[in-house]
């Protein structure tokens, strides 16, 4: 018999998936080891739990912050938070999201907040030709 078989539907709590969770973003290398000696979720269930959640909005408001502090509260966190912006890349990092609420695509990266596209392949080819001179240059 195959000695991973059985596992696939293996429900682990709430409070296991959130620490296997962490602990994958802290150290993949150490995640996979680990989970070599212990029963701990795939990175592919985390990755599939992970998309199902709620994203955070495009901009910093009201329901950003209940957010953060939902998420703190998961943790068990209650100490002080501070909430800050390093632009200091923000050119570097424009690209496109897709907005389930308003059922359209937004540029996201720029200090102007997020814009809404009309044609996100248009705007893919602009990107990424403007990436590619960077490089060459």
């Amino acid at each position: 018999k195959n000695k991973d078989s059985g596992l696939q539907n293996f429900q682990h709590s709430d409070a296991w998936v959130r620490c296997c969770e962490i602990l994958q973003d802290i150290s993949p290398q150490a995640y996979e080891m680990l989970a070599k000696h212990i029963s701990m979720p795939r990175i592919r269930t985390l990755r599939i739990k992970r998309a199902h959640q709620v994203p955070f909005p495009m901009d910093i408001c009201e329901h950003t912050f209940n957010l953060v502090a939902e998420q703190l509260q998961l943790l068990g966190f209650s100490g002080p938070v501070c909430l800050s912006c390093d632009d200091s890349k923000l050119l570097a990092a424009y690209r496109l999201s897709w907005s389930d609420e308003d059922q359209t695509h937004y540029l996201v990266g720029g200090m102007e907040g997020p814009l809404r596209v009309a044609d996100p392949n248009q705007v893919k080819a602009v990107l990424d030709d403007s990436r590619s001179k960077k490089q060459k240059g």
